[in-house]
């Protein structure tokens, strides 16, 4: 009997654990939840999928299971944790061991929490030196990239705004034609990647990044156009030298970027909350 209750939940279980692994919240259904939050827990499901990793999964249908009403806070601490410990030094056995004492009961929710942002408690530099190093826009599946860009533009704040329908902009233009990459003093590989890093990238609604009266047009047209942007995240561009010392303004802000995301997904380890805009 214990063998048929055992392949029985098995097989109840399959379609939730499916469901996590794709962000089909449908799925879900002891999740309850306003309509935000749905959307908040299918966002977070999706940019986990991005960070390609296998472990987590296991300990989100456990806690799914233990305790669906609190699995909003537990999926975020989760996911926040397995962002950042993608980018610190790590041992994978390690994670394995804490991940799979929690899953066969030796260990409770809150000392895996604990365990899980000390980890990543003062990591900050290694952090941001791989952050800059490795994340790169690819021209496809950048889901990782607009997520935590989302979360810095909210960091900063505008009051009572948010994204309709965000995309990723090139602040400096991804063309290299344009009269803007004459002022670059290093060779086109690494401007390539420079272009592609953190630090020249924003977000943008998609109507003002298609458009050629807003966004859609050459550097020296659209980076005025920033200082009116509503959120402050936006507006700062322009304190940056992308018109006279590009290289310079793109690594100094993508470390500040770096620097931020690391201060909310650690802060969102220890909540379970997304920082919200101000």
């Amino acid at each position: 009997s214990s063998v048929i209750k055992y392949t029985r939940s098995l097989f109840e279980l399959a379609p939730v654990y499916s469901a996590l692994r794709n962000g089909n919240i449908e799925v879900l259904s002891k999740i309850k939840a306003t309509r935000n939050d749905i959307e908040e827990i299918k966002q977070t499901l999706v940019f986990l999928k991005s960070l390609d990793v296998d472990q987590i999964y296991s300990v989100l249908l456990s806690l799914y299971v233990k305790s669906p009403e609190k699995f909003k806070k537990d999926l975020v601490s989760l996911v926040a944790f397995q962002f950042v410990y993608k980018y610190i030094p790590g041992s994978p056995s390690l994670l394995e061991k804490k991940f799979a004492n929690f899953c066969k009961g030796k260990t409770d929710k809150n000392s895996l929490k604990n365990d899980l942002f000390k980890i990543c408690k003062g990591k900050s530099s290694d952090f941001v030196q791989k952050i800059i190093e490795k994340m790169k826009y690819t021209g496809s599946n950048n889901i990782d990239i607009q997520f935590i860009l989302e979360k810095y533009i909210y960091k900063l704040g505008k009051p009572t705004l948010v994204f309709s329908d965000p995309t990723i902009e090139h602040i400096i233009p991804q063309d290299n034609k344009d009269k803007i990459f004459s002022k670059f003093k290093v060779d086109d590989k690494i401007t390539k990647k420079l272009v592609h890093s953190i630090g020249n990238l924003t977000i943008l609604e998609k109507f003002k990044n298609s458009d050629k009266n807003y966004f859609n047009q050459s550097f020296d047209k659209k980076f005025p156009l920033y200082k009116d942007e509503e959120f402050i995240g936006n507006k700062n561009i322009c304190k940056f030298k992308f018109e006279t010392l590009p290289e310079d303004a793109i690594n100094s802000r993508s470390a500040m970027i770096a620097k931020e995301i690391y201060e909310i997904f650690l802060q969102a380890i220890n909540t379970g909350v997304w920082i919200k805009h101000k």
